[in-house]
């Protein structure tokens, strides 16, 4: 009877592993019982898959089959131990069924990166995430202290203009080789897909979208065309009037106007983005010309 309940318990402990498909453990430094976590899922806007209160600073989230492979951002609704400050904080999740696992340790006070524990598809991603951050913030150190006047340096030298054409190298040559390894799909397409003007030469208007993939159906429901598209608004049309935002959206949809599928999520993205605006002309302009509303 004792053997027959040991292999009971195993068996039960099987099905229970293998009807997990993706576990999200982690542990949030600081925060109070009041504090909260969400997976969020990207659509047409941000959508929350699932919420779990944090308790003594944990966060476990068990995601069976709920949601399919992809880029997500993990919400942390936050509320210190010592502290009725309501704070959020958000950092994006690489879900990826050829792993089971996201544990994390996140503590805000000291990183907007987590720090990952389990998952080599992640922690392979924010490694690169965290030392393009440093890069980026080196190489806005070096243009301030071009820029200023009172520069702590009595004879700035002409060498700045070197170590700042240094610095960008390095940071496209990280980049380039991150892309050129291929690691994983989603990261992949992620870190090709961010823009960031230090990656260009020059970024015209014209030759804006030429540098993305924007053929790319996998990229509908991830926050990179979330990013996209709100960049090219605000470099390209910012301080503009109505007929300004009529002209930046039309612009957007018709840049997608080779795959169907794609433009009718943008026409989605772009309504759904305007009904938040609250503009009753605007709302009104785009639902009638693309047919679409939203209720």
């Amino acid at each position: 009877m004792k053997k027959c309940l040991v292999i009971l318990f195993i068996f039960k402990s099987f099905l229970v592993f293998s009807q997990s498909q993706f576990l999200i453990d982690g542990f949030v430094v600081g925060a109070s019982d009041k504090s909260s976590a969400e997976l969020i899922s990207f659509d047409y806007g941000e959508l929350t898959v699932v919420k779990s209160n944090i308790s003594k600073g944990k966060v476990l989230i068990d995601l069976n089959d709920k949601i399919a492979d992809g880029i997500y951002k993990i919400k942390i609704n936050y509320v210190g131990e010592n502290s009725n400050l309501y704070q959020v904080f958000h950092f994006y999740l690489i879900v990826d069924k050829a792993e089971k696992q996201f544990k994390f340790e996140f503590d805000p006070t000291k990183n907007l990166f987590p720090n990952v524990l389990v998952s080599n598809i992640n922690k392979n991603w924010y490694d690169f995430l965290k030392l393009e951050n440093f890069r980026i913030a080196t190489i806005d150190y070096v243009k301030n202290a071009m820029d200023s006047k009172n520069s702590s340096l009595l004879s700035p030298p002409k060498s700045f203009d070197d170590i700042l054409n240094k610095e960008i190298k390095e940071l496209r040559d990280l980049r380039l080789n991150y892309l050129s390894s291929n690691y994983n799909k989603w990261s992949t397409l992620f870190v090709k897909n961010t823009f960031n003007q230090l990656y260009f030469d020059k970024v015209s208007k014209d030759d804006y979208w030429k540098n993305f993939d924007i053929s790319n159906t996998d990229l509908m429901n991830t926050p990179v065309f979330h990013d996209l598209i709100q960049n090219y608004i605000l470099l390209y049309y910012k301080n503009v009037d109505e007929s300004g935002y009529k002209q930046g959206f039309d612009e957007v949809i018709r840049v997608f106007d080779s795959n169907l599928a794609i433009k009718e999520w943008v026409i989605k993205y772009v309504v759904t983005g305007v009904t938040y605006l609250n503009n009753k002309e605007l709302l009104s302009y785009f639902s009638n010309k693309y047919k679409y509303k939203v209720f």
